[in-house]
C-alpha cells in the first residue's frame, strides 16, 4: 500500500511502502505521516489517540492512562472478572500500554489470598517492566510482619518494641527470636484481620 501525502513511499523491503511527511494541511497540521504541530486542544479525541496527544477533552492517552485497582482481599474469582471487564473497556493494548497500580490488602477475608497473590505475580511478569505496581496495606503489613519479610528490619531492632506496654490482650503472644511487630501479632491473632481465611488458602490451620 502506498504510504499517504505528496512525497510518495519508500520500499519497506517486504512489497509495503512507507509513509513519507508529505505536506502541511493550511490549518497547521501535517499531510500524510509527518508530525502534527497543532497544539493539543485544537485536537478531536480521535485525532489524539492518533497523534498520542492529549486531546482537547480531557481524555488521557493510553500511555498516560492509571488503573488503580484496591481491597482485592482474597478474592480470586471477582478480580479476574474485574481484570476482564478493563480489557473489554479499555482494549488490550491499551490496558497493556497503561500503567496499573494495585493499592494494598491483597490477603484475608475472601477465600483464595494464595491464588490472588500467585496471579498477580504472573500479571506483573507478563506486563512490561514497572508497568505494574503494588502498594502494601494494612492487612498485607500484617501478614508480612507475622511471616518475617518486612523490609528495610536490621537484627540489632527488637521489633517486639512496636507493642505498646498497656497492650495485654487481642495479639498472638507466643515468643519469637528478634521478636515480632505488633501489627503482626494482631494480625496472626485473627480476629481483627481474618486472617484465618489467608492460612486456609495455604490449607494451614488457624490456631486460637
Amino acid at each position: 500500500a502506498a504510504g499517504g501525502g505528496s512525497g510518495g513511499g519508500g520500499d519497506s523491503g517486504d512489497g509495503r511502502a512507507g509513509g513519507s511527511s508529505g505536506g502541511g494541511g493550511s490549518d497547521g497540521s501535517s499531510g500524510g505521516g509527518g508530525v502534527d504541530k497543532r497544539p493539543a486542544s485544537e485536537l478531536s479525541p480521535a485525532e489524539g489517540d492518533r497523534t498520542g496527544k492529549r486531546p482537547g477533552t480531557g481524555a488521557a492517552t493510553a500511555s498516560e492512562r492509571v488503573v488503580c485497582i484496591g481491597d482485592v482481599h482474597g478474592n480470586l474469582s471477582e478480580l479476574r472478572t474485574l481484570w476482564k471487564g478493563l480489557t473489554r473497556r479499555l482494549g488490550e493494548d491499551a490496558l497493556r500500554a497503561a500503567t496499573c497500580i494495585f493499592l494494598g490488602d491483597y490477603c484475608d477475608r475472601g477465600p483464595d489470598t494464595k491464588g490472588v497473590l500467585e496471579w498477580l505475580i504472573k500479571l506483573a511478569e507478563r506486563r512490561a517492566p514497572c508497568s505494574t505496581r503494588f502498594l502494601a496495606g494494612n492487612h498485607d503489613f500484617g501478614l508480612a510482619a507475622f511471616v518475617g519479610a518486612l523490609p528495610g528490619v536490621g537484627p540489632a531492632f527488637n521489633l517486639d518494641e512496636t507493642q505498646q506496654p498497656h497492650y495485654t490482650s487481642g495479639f498472638w503472644p507466643h515468643a519469637v527470636p528478634g521478636g515480632m511487630h505488633y501489627q503482626g501479632r494482631r494480625w496472626a491473632e485473627g480476629h481483627v484481620y481474618n486472617s484465618a481465611a489467608t492460612f486456609a488458602s495455604y490449607d494451614v490451620s488457624f490456631v486460637d
